[in-house]
């Protein structure tokens, strides 16, 4: 049952064992019944006992499914180990123990001392031919994944004197993570496509009829269904209505997390710029923009990590997850080389918010990106507040770009 065992028998047991054939002597000699009765039942008691710790561990079991809990820096929520136990004996006496992967601390138990080897124990009893749920209480402190890594059952003897230690190596697994907070980032609703120039804001050929903009006068071409009999009534000519033209909106995060001072380390204000731009994405899905993200840090399969367009709660939860998923010791890329994927597939009407420090090449790449009509904001993350700015909006700004 997807279990490895390590019996542990005291010595006492030995002692006992050894101690029957004298016991049986003894009880023959007497001739006693009150004693062989006895005798029977301690023999039979110790077999019993013996086969219990060994057998258990085929009828005991957890399922091979996978548990993930999600949260917030700040949030409880439980750890769910479901247990079975098949036999019509029940686990009277038993120690679960578990250890978590934790390497920045993401998560704490509830009600528990806090140790450096993160392994937990808790008492379980299952009763006979039973399914529980084992539930362990944890709280979010810090971005971060967490991983249950090894699940280990001691069960003991009717005693408690013997025990058959368990090691788990079934399917089953379990994940905790927490999403980066929300920093506040200022000058989002500025972001438009209106640019100095001549060119225009995309429309789509729709338009949206639960957004009436007002009415005007009928003409022959006109849709019957358009006609505003009410305005028409009231005015004594016919009137049609008229509807706000959808906009389509994308967005395209370019996010640098290479420190522009230390080679292929990690930017010093990682979980800001983090928090920040998971502040944008709650944004963009708020206003119901499509959006999608490239970080400069390698994948199992590109020199990017990239998560395509959407739109809606998955997409943003799609998304809190990879960011959740970013850690310290990842392989920064090139910031050019992600911009050159990026661009790959971007049509010039797209608007591209640049995340990170501008630096080397990355920053007259973004102007040959502008002259060519894309438009370019930066998300800068050097305060609490992160801020939205226009590349070469600022003496800043453009002291970053050359």
């Amino acid at each position: 049952m997807n279990w490895t065992e390590e019996v542990i028998v005291p010595k006492v047991y030995h002692y006992l064992m050894w101690s029957i054939p004298l016991l049986g002597l003894f009880v023959i000699f007497s001739k006693s019944p009150w004693l062989f009765s006895l005798f029977v039942l301690f023999s039979c008691f110790l077999w019993l006992n013996s086969v219990y710790v060994k057998k258990m561990r085929h009828y005991v079991s957890i399922p091979a499914k996978k548990t993930t809990v999600r949260m917030f820096p700040g949030d409880e929520d439980i750890l769910s180990i479901p247990v079975v136990n098949q036999s019509f004996l029940p686990v009277s006496y038993a120690e679960m123990t578990f250890f978590v992967y934790a390497p920045d601390e993401s998560i704490e138990v509830v009600g528990q001392t806090q140790n450096k080897q993160s392994v937990y124990k808790y008492p379980v009893v299952i009763p006979s031919k039973k399914h529980i749920i084992h539930k362990t209480r944890i709280k979010a402190v810090k971005r971060g994944v967490v991983q249950l890594r090894t699940i280990e059952l001691e069960v003991f003897d009717f005693c408690k004197l013997g025990k058959n230690r368990l090691q788990y190596r079934g399917g089953f697994r379990g994940e905790m993570i927490v999403y980066p907070s929300l920093k506040p980032v200022s000058g989002l609703t500025n972001i438009s496509f209106h640019t100095q120039g001549e060119r225009p804001t995309k429309h789509s050929l729709h338009e949206d009829v639960m957004s009436p903009r007002g009415i005007r006068s009928y003409v022959p071409s006109d849709p019957f269904n358009r006609i505003n009999w009410k305005a028409s009534a009231r005015t004594k000519e016919l009137q049609t209505k008229l509807y706000e033209m959808t906009t389509i909106t994308k967005w395209c995060f370019l996010v640098n997390l290479k420190n522009p001072v230390h080679n292929n380390q990690m930017v010093d204000n990682l979980e800001q710029m983090i928090s920040h731009l998971a502040f944008a994405c709650h944004y963009a899905t708020k206003q119901h923009i499509a959006y999608e993200i490239y970080l400069n840090i390698r994948s199992a399969t590109n020199p990017v990590v990239h998560l395509s367009y959407g739109t809606g709660k998955e997409q943003l939860a799609k998304v809190l997850e990879v960011l959740a998923r970013v850690n310290t010791n990842a392989m920064v890329t090139s910031t050019l080389e992600m911009m050159h994927y990026a661009r790959k597939n971007q049509n010039e009407q797209n608007v591209f918010l640049y995340v990170g420090p501008i630096a080397g090449e990355a920053g007259s790449e973004l102007r040959t990106w502008m002259k060519k009509g894309a438009t370019v904001y930066h998300i800068r993350s050097e305060e609490e507040v992160g801020q939205v700015v226009t590349i070469g909006g600022g003496q800043d700004e453009m002291a970053e770009c050359k």
